[in-house]
């Protein structure tokens, strides 16, 4: 699943890469974190079966929760579009306040 993630994005033009190497997700997130990755994708059997992606962005300590792949990558695409006018956490966590998450 996440080889299929990664094609959808990749054909819309937008960078993005899959870690298949064996650490723990724990030091994959913590290695993401510091080569200041933007957004990090985490999806499992449970992602999968239900077509989602969890997700993680730079700057909030902890995973934002599981969202529709679709609704993500439509949110991401409109956030590029509007060079960060609109936001994927706007759209995809509204309840997400960055100030007190950060």
């Amino acid at each position: 699943y996440a080889q299929e993630v990664h094609d959808l994005i990749h054909t819309l033009g937008i960078r993005v890469s899959v870690d298949k190497n064996d650490e723990r997700v724990q030091a994959k997130i913590r290695e993401a974190a510091n080569m200041k990755v933007p957004w990090q994708l985490i999806v499992g059997p449970r992602d999968a079966e239900a077509r989602q992606v969890s997700v993680r962005m730079r700057g909030i300590r902890h995973d934002l929760g599981a969202v529709d792949l679709d609704m993500f990558i439509s949110a991401l695409q409109e956030e590029i579009k509007s060079r960060g006018q609109h936001s994927v956490l706007e759209k995809c966590f509204p309840d997400i306040d960055v100030a007190k998450d950060a």
